[in-house]
């Protein structure tokens, strides 16, 4: 796994030089899930700092953090407390560097190549994506009224590798939820019982049915940014029951079922 000049740093400044030896070995044999494509670089930072900060000089509390990450880096950024949008100035007060200036929030990085939404530090489409989960999992009535249209919503701005019919699921359940025809209960039993696991939901050679969008009149963003300050609840369950008929209402527009 690579490790950036500036984690290269912070463990070189809490580790004497043999433990910062093991450290960063351990950081470089350590592949996260989906942060080993080089445009998630920011985000493996991200997570590399979160690890050093619950490590707090410890080699073993830092090689326990890797290993939890391994599995899923959401639950290490959540232990860190850097899993909202006030993550950057957790981590300057806890004497780390500034990674993502303030004074930058606002720069274009460029664009999602699957929903085309601009992109900017500390607000791409993953790290919003990773802020509602922690928010709706830290929110049990946020929970219970859209997660399972959120999380259906984004995957269908987002749907490289998934198969047809997991996206024709997702979408006739949004459809069914919004109308009424269907509760949250119902759409789990659905999926239960029609896919298993993502070893039966995921196809890297799938291939988008004609004419699916690249483009979309609301993004996550709009649900959830962690740059801003956490939404009313009410307020955000009503963006997020927003989003969901966006998404069916372009799709049934340019997709026909």
């Amino acid at each position: 796994m690579n490790v950036s000049p500036v984690v290269r740093a912070e463990i070189a400044k809490r580790f004497s030089a043999g433990d910062a030896a093991r450290v960063l070995g351990a950081f470089e044999e350590t592949r996260l899930p989906l942060l080993d494509a080089p445009k998630m670089w920011r985000d493996l930072d991200r997570v590399h700092c979160a690890i050093l900060k619950i490590g707090n000089g410890d080699v073993a509390r830092v090689v326990a953090a890797l290993r939890e990450a391994a599995v899923d880096w959401r639950d290490v950024l959540v232990a860190a407390g850097l899993a909202h949008g006030n993550w950057p100035t957790v981590l300057r007060e806890s004497g780390f560097p500034d990674l993502w200036p303030e004074s930058r929030r606002e720069t274009t990085l460029d664009r999602c190549d699957e929903c085309g939404a601009a992109q900017f530090p500390g607000a791409t489409c993953l790290d919003c994506f990773h802020g509602l989960l922690a928010f709706e999992n830290e929110h049990p009535a946020a929970f219970g009224a859209v997660h399972h249209i959120t999380v259906a919503s984004y995957y269908l701005q987002h749907p490289r590798g998934y198969k047809t019919e997991v996206l024709a699921l997702w979408r006739s359940a949004i459809a069914d939820v919004l109308s009424g025809r269907a509760s949250a209960r119902d759409l789990r039993s659905r999926a239960s019982a029609e896919f298993d696991g993502p070893t039966r939901v995921k196809d890297p050679l799938a291939v988008l049915p004609t004419g699916w969008p690249k483009s979309w009149p609301m993004v996550i963003r709009d649900v959830y940014d962690p740059r801003a300050r956490l939404p009313d609840m009410t307020a955000y369950i009503d963006r997020a029951k927003t989003w969901a008929a966006t998404v069916i209402g372009r799709l049934e527009s340019e997709v026909p079922a």
